[in-house]
């Protein structure tokens, strides 16, 4: 979802990757093997997270915890998780036809480090794949589109940060950022996945594989293929919409 303002906190983006869905077992479900899960629309206010699925509305308020912890895995992470209750697991188990339940992350109490090979260290992070953040800009994306038959939008990478740079694929090189008062250090370029095949507005997977097989073709790495950046927030506070970005390493 888009927003006006980031609110950075030692984990990455308030409420960014907080509730996950997973299975019987508590193993995390993605839109790799599950595309339904792309129909799952979500909006915030200063009190709820609401989901929209399937004809069904379900309001989770922030302030009113559950009760119930839960060990959850995601990425090989084991850590405990505040299950959302009966009604949320029963609607989502109902509209994606597999037994899962909602569980939330709580930072403070149970916080997720998860060790880094770039930075071989720990890095604290939500229920995210691996980092806090994730930055593309606009020119690498429009490079990237004119490569393709059919161009996709941005939310086929589903980037934390989108900025404007003179060349494509500019966030590549980017050791340390500034926004504002906050800090930004460079940590691996994003190996894509099998979800940048499906489109966000129908939850359906692009028969010729793209962009990832274009991308293969011209971004590939002993990893995979890359597309945009992942960062840490080093410091703490708010990144708006229309900040100045400031590159203070290469």
């Amino acid at each position: 979802m888009e927003v006006d303002s980031l609110d950075m906190h030692p984990y990455g983006p308030k409420h960014d990757r907080e509730f996950m869905i997973v299975d019987e077992r508590g193993q995390f479900l993605t839109q790799r093997g599950h595309p339904k899960m792309s129909q799952i629309k979500a909006t915030l206010s200063d009190r709820y997270l609401t989901m929209r699925f399937g004809g069904t509305e379900a309001g989770i308020p922030f302030s009113d915890y559950g009760t119930d912890l839960v060990k959850v895995t995601v990425w090989g992470d084991t850590l405990l998780a505040l299950d959302e209750g009966e009604l949320a697991a029963k609607a989502l188990s109902d509209f994606l036809g597999v037994p899962c339940r909602l569980v939330r992350h709580l930072p403070n109490e149970h916080p997720r480090l998860r060790h880094s090979s770039f930075f071989d260290r720990k890095v604290q992070v939500s229920f995210a794949d691996g980092y806090p953040l994730l930055v593309v800009s606009e020119e690498s994306l429009a490079d990237l589109n004119s490569r393709l038959l059919e161009p996709v939008p941005v939310n086929r990478f589903r980037p934390n940060i989108v900025v404007s740079v003179p060349h494509a694929y500019d966030e590549d090189s980017w050791r340390t950022l500034r926004v504002r008062d906050v800090l930004l250090e460079g940590a691996n370029a994003c190996v894509r996945c099998v979800t940048t095949t499906i489109d966000q507005a129908t939850g359906k997977r692009d028969e010729r594989q793209e962009p990832l097989r274009t991308l293969a073709m011209y971004r590939k790495t002993d990893k995979g293929a890359v597309f945009g950046r992942n960062f840490v927030n080093l410091t703490q506070g708010f990144i708006r919409k229309g900040d100045v970005l400031k590159v203070l390493e290469y």
